[in-house]
């Protein structure tokens, strides 16, 4: 990826790049992106996961629309480029209440236990996260220094 060019992940996607370039996640609302990053190789990934697990899907074909598998296939990806296991931190972003409730609890906080969950089972540290609430949100994360904008509807930015 060049300086410049941005890389739209749509739900069910992920993308792993090295060096330069925007990995970007629109209109998140109760979904979860997942970014992974080692800051020594500059190698990272974003995914753009729907659902908590399978179990709240009748569609099973694309795994990457689930918080475990997608940060297991980011992990596979990026130790691939060379990141060592060991040394990547992760960062969250989603899991807002936008939709009906299944059973007693929101989507979106069951999509955000799914993502901290996977990362803690893939020994991935949480560095940082912007969840919750009830506003969907817009993510551009830098591969250059690791950065992640957030911005939400309404306006508001900040860096994770």
């Amino acid at each position: 990826m060049n300086n410049c060019e941005t890389r739209m992940v749509k739900i069910g996607e992920l993308v792993v790049g090295q060096g330069e370039g925007i990995l970007a996640g629109v209109g998140v609302g109760s979904c979860i992106i997942i970014v992974l990053y080692h800051p020594a190789t500059k190698i990272g990934g974003i995914a753009h996961t729907l659902l908590p697990s399978e179990e709240y899907s009748s569609n099973k074909s694309n795994r990457n629309r689930f918080p475990e598998p997608a940060v297991v296939e980011l992990m596979r990806q990026m130790t691939g480029l060379g990141a060592p296991a060991g040394a990547v931190w992760g960062k969250i972003v989603g899991g807002a209440s936008l939709f009906t409730q299944l059973g007693k609890r929101a989507i979106g906080a069951l999509n955000v236990e799914a993502a901290k969950a996977a990362l803690r089972k893939t020994g991935v540290v949480l560095l940082a996260e912007d969840t919750l609430g009830s506003q969907g949100r817009s993510v551009y994360f830098n591969l250059a220094d690791g950065s992640v904008r957030v911005r939400v509807l309404g306006g508001v930015e900040k860096i994770l």
